[in-house]
């Protein structure tokens, strides 16, 4: 990374001082979870010792009274901190995963001030690769822990950046998460990374804020406009929301408390893995509308392959901006924000589906 140590010395501090677990503000999942550190000498990439904590759902309730939730094989999640950050500083964002059925694999390392995006990303992918193989060792903590399938990533500021990094590195990374990412398009990595991310067919979320600084919505959207090629991507920025957003550290303005920025990093982690990674995609219906105490300023989707959802007799469809769409026997055109609401004609009965050119969305069947 080339951030000066002045520049962002107002952002160590905050870390120092603020960032410590709380407990997940957004509404829990159906598991409890627990975390675990781990260290171990890299032999598969020639990573040497990798650090990193591990997060994971678990079967036992906090109402003791309730029933245990079965716990079945859970996809693969890697979360990269900030520069000059430690993982321990997103236990709150770690630990609502897990909530919801995900393994966190969250790097423990480039901690100092040569940390950088390239080695996190490729200490990530290490992470990653161990505890798949863990979940294959019958007399390891973590035997059968993990889902087959794609894996997701996310991170923040460098960590977020390193999400880009990493999808060039590792084909099972589908679906990533850049938390007010660093894209610095000068940076001598940043071309290669740009030109494997705009060949990429993943999905992607990346979410920026009005009152950053330190990685301005600007550069953030760098990595939505050269995703060219995804499968799905979404740009949001909020208002009042500054750097630290997914750390319990200060708000950046009194309109957006600490628990409600958390709360809504929360909320789009946990939903679009949920969507994208588990296939429920009833989540969109949440995501993209406004969010409570915190209304995005922008929101731009952009979903070569259709995200549909109905919702009181209306077909809720998400393309791109002017899209055309093929349903119920029409051509119709998305709005300028790419979305598009048609009602179920009353003589329907069966399937739906929405063509967008070569592109189909799934299939609904109605009752």
């Amino acid at each position: 990374m080339t951030h000066s140590p002045t520049s962002f010395l107002w952002l160590i501090l905050t870390l120092l001082v603020w960032a410590s677990p709380v407990q997940a503000q957004a509404e829990a999942g159906p598991f409890t979870a627990k975390w675990k550190d781990v260290r171990f000498e890299d032999s598969k990439f020639d990573r040497g010792k990798i650090i990193g904590r591990i997060y994971v759902p678990t079967t036992q309730s906090e109402i003791k009274e309730s029933p245990a939730t079965e716990i079945k094989p859970s996809p693969l999640i890697g979360f990269m901190h900030g520069w000059m950050a430690k993982h321990q500083y997103y236990d709150s964002l770690a630990l609502h995963l897990a909530s919801w059925g995900f393994v966190v694999a969250s790097i423990g390392t480039q901690t100092g001030q040569n940390g950088n995006i390239w080695d996190e990303a490729k200490d990530t992918q290490s992470l990653m690769h161990w505890v798949a193989k863990q979940s294959e060792d019958s007399e390891s903590w973590l035997s059968g822990r993990i889902a087959e399938g794609d894996w997701g990533a996310s991170g923040h500021s460098m960590g977020g950046g390193a999400c880009i990094e990493l999808i060039k590195l590792e084909p099972k990374v589908q679906v990533i998460a850049p938390l007010q990412p660093w894209l610095d398009p000068t940076m001598k990595w940043s071309n290669a990374a740009f030109k494997a991310l705009g060949k990429w067919t993943g999905s992607a979320w990346f979410v920026a804020g009005k009152l950053d600084t330190v990685c301005p919505s600007k550069m953030v959207r760098l990595g939505f406009d050269q995703a060219k090629s995804a499968s799905r991507k979404f740009f949001t920025e909020f208002d009042y929301l500054g750097h630290v957003g997914p750390i319990n550290g200060p708000p950046s303005h009194p309109k957006l408390s600490s628990s409600q920025k958390l709360s809504l990093h929360q909320q789009i982690l946990s939903r679009f893995f949920r969507a994208e990674i588990l296939g429920l995609e009833d989540q969109y219906q949440h995501l993209l509308r406004p969010f409570p105490h915190a209304d995005a300023n922008v929101q731009i989707n952009s979903c070569l392959v259709p995200i549909i959802w109905l919702e009181k007799n209306m077909l809720h469809v998400v393309n791109t901006a002017g899209g055309k769409l093929e349903v119920f026997g029409a051509t119709h055109s998305a709005d300028e924000s790419g979305k598009f609401v048609i009602p179920i004609p009353v003589n329907h009965s069966g399937k739906i589906q929405v063509t967008a050119g070569k592109f189909q969305s799934r299939i609904i069947t109605l009752p």
